[in-house]
């Protein structure tokens, strides 16, 4: 028996599970980064000043991403952005992530970031970092609720091994995959994993924090309402376009049917826009920390402004895998610094305001695409050591995720599932989505023989809990419903009592579920059509009989789900 206050064995199993989960990933982690930077800096660099030479890496990367989408187990969505449908397969499917998809996955945005792709890794890693979860717990023959902890594990500790930011991978995972669903039980395995990955990061990387900030004055309160929320409202209006653009490229992309002339196609365009602007070429990182110093003129960031945010939708509209969140990180910095640079112009600014404007605009820019407010303050933090900034990055932060979720109407992931008739919402639909038919169905099945007389009917009700029976055929399959409702106006005539068969007032066409269906989408079909009972069949179209789901096991399964979480 467990002493009071000591971990029971599954607790154990989780934290080292959990340990394991964030070694692994801090190694992963390492080993994704350095290959795509040692390609991009051979690969790409040098053609940085030679002309229409900038076109060759970028033509092998399209080419050898259509080598690597014909891997037989490539994942049917490999090319594109990926990232919203493994939050939805996390959410609202089995959550199982297969390694060697995870594998080709990786493999497709290492190409995409070592050939110059506008594009993050923070995307790929996470799904990386999520395999490793799912594969350990596999191992560990864990339930599928306890697997799905650890794959939130992995994606914690890849974000927090990708910037050497333990928190922000804790708050990607909590407000991003997971959807705000983190619960109590679940909490100390993602803290564990992202605080495990983040040493295995430091050893092999240093501490050294991604972007070093030079020196500035203190802020004042007037500095708040002069500065950082004017450039939360202008960042979150950027931010809320640059949503609209990347959907619209997205949509005009599709209308090409073949994946190679896509590719293909976004090379080339990509290619044109850097030779006027080369720095729209891989993550940015490096020009970020230019910006920071504030020594970037404001015609130059005017021209990233404009070229970055085309750049990034043709690479990922067009098929090439990567995230979004390196793009924004450069999007937020340009738009900080140019914001200073203009108020500069036409007032006095505060000493080294700049490279605050820049940090907090990073912030801002990432918190209006993606919806993650805490992800996106804490981010920046630990991007730059610079804790001491909090309070006008909530202000901004806050200011442009607001502005841009009311003009944009939902994150960059939620639009793209919705595009999909994908919803994705907190945690009480995340709490239906999670519950499956087979969980909460009665296996021990009444039914009615549709030849049933009235009278023999009238007879088995007293000895029955239910009102509403499915019916049956001669050869057990499902064949309707009935309910008293339905025979209701026969009950006191007596001479039809023995004439009247159950097949012939029941109710014919029946909604049936299946046992994978979720619970969410068994309440959508009982508030547009009230029933006391929804007949369970074994598959789609079929009529064998495996189950009944009433209304009352369904309410009493979600208060349950969400009292639990």
């Amino acid at each position: 028996m467990k002493k009071n206050g000591s971990l029971s064995r599954e607790q154990t199993l989780l934290i080292i599970g959990a340990l394991v989960i964030g070694i692994a990933a801090g190694g992963v982690n390492y080993l994704f980064t350095a290959f795509y930077e040692e390609i991009y800096n051979g690969a790409v660099q040098p053609f940085f000043e030679r002309g229409l030479w900038l076109f060759a890496p970028l033509f092998a990367g399209a080419a050898l991403l259509i080598a690597v989408s014909k891997i037989p187990f490539a994942p049917k969505d490999l090319l594109g952005f990926g990232f919203p449908r493994f939050i939805e397969h996390i959410n609202l499917g089995s959550g199982i992530v297969r390694g060697r998809e995870a594998i080709v996955r990786a493999l497709a945005s290492i190409i995409t970031l070592g050939f110059g792709g506008s594009a993050g890794q923070e995307g790929p890693i996470a799904q990386t970092g999520g395999a490793i979860g799912s594969a350990v717990g596999g191992r560990m023959r864990l339930s599928k609720s306890n697997i799905r902890t650890f794959i939130a594990c992995g994606t914690a500790a890849a974000i927090a091994a990708t910037f050497n930011a333990p928190i922000t991978g804790v708050m990607f995972s909590e407000e991003i995959v997971l959807l705000r669903n983190l619960r109590s039980a679940t909490f100390i395995p993602i803290v564990i994993s992202s605080a495990s990955a983040t040493a295995i990061s430091y050893f092999l990387k240093g501490s050294t924090p991604l972007f070093d900030m030079p020196g500035f004055s203190a802020f004042s309160l007037s500095d708040l309402a002069v500065f950082y929320l004017p450039l939360g409202i202008v960042t979150g209006l950027l931010a809320a376009g640059f949503i609209k653009m990347f959907s619209t490229t997205e949509n005009l992309f599709q209308k090409i049917g073949d994946a190679k002339i896509r590719l293909f196609l976004g090379a080339a365009i990509l290619g044109c826009i850097a030779l006027l602007l080369p720095e729209v070429l891989g993550n940015g990182y490096e020009h970020v920390r230019k910006i920071l110093t504030g020594n970037t003129t404001l015609f130059a960031l005017a021209a990233i402004l404009l070229l970055k945010p085309l750049a990034t939708c043709v690479t990922v509209g067009s098929g090439w895998p990567g995230g979004l969140f390196a793009p924004a990180i450069f999007m937020g910095a340009a738009t900080g610094g140019a914001f200073s640079k203009a108020m500069a112009a036409v007032t006095s600014t505060p000493a080294g305001i700049a490279p605050v404007c820049a940090t907090v605009g990073m912030g801002a820019f990432l918190a209006a695409i993606t919806h993650a407010p805490l992800t996106s303050i804490f981010l920046i933090l630990e991007l730059t050591h610079t804790y001491h900034l909090i309070v006008p990055a909530m202000v901004c932060v806050v200011t442009s995720w607001t502005i841009a979720r009311s003009l944009s109407g939902g994150s960059i992931e939620a639009l793209e599932l919705k595009k999909e008739g994908v919803e994705i919402s907190g945690i009480e639909n995340e709490s239906l989505h999670s519950l499956r038919v087979r969980d909460v169905m009665r296996t021990t099945i009444e039914t009615i023989d549709e030849n049933t007389s009235l009278r023999k009917l009238i007879e088995d009700l007293p000895g029955s809990k239910f009102t509403t029976f499915p019916i049956v055929n001669s050869d057990g399959g499902l064949s309707g419903i009935v309910s008293i409702q339905d025979f209701r106006q026969w009950l006191f005539q007596e001479d039809l009592k023995d004439l009247l068969l159950v097949k012939e007032f029941a109710t014919l066409d029946v909604t049936t579920v299946c046992p994978d269906d979720n619970l969410y989408e068994v309440v959508k079909i009982l508030g547009q059509k009230p029933a006391e009972i929804l007949p369970v069949v074994e598959a789609r179209g079929s009529k064998k009989l495996v189950g009944i789901l009433s209304r009352r096991d369904v309410i009493e399964a979600y208060n349950k789900a969400v009292a639990v979480g």
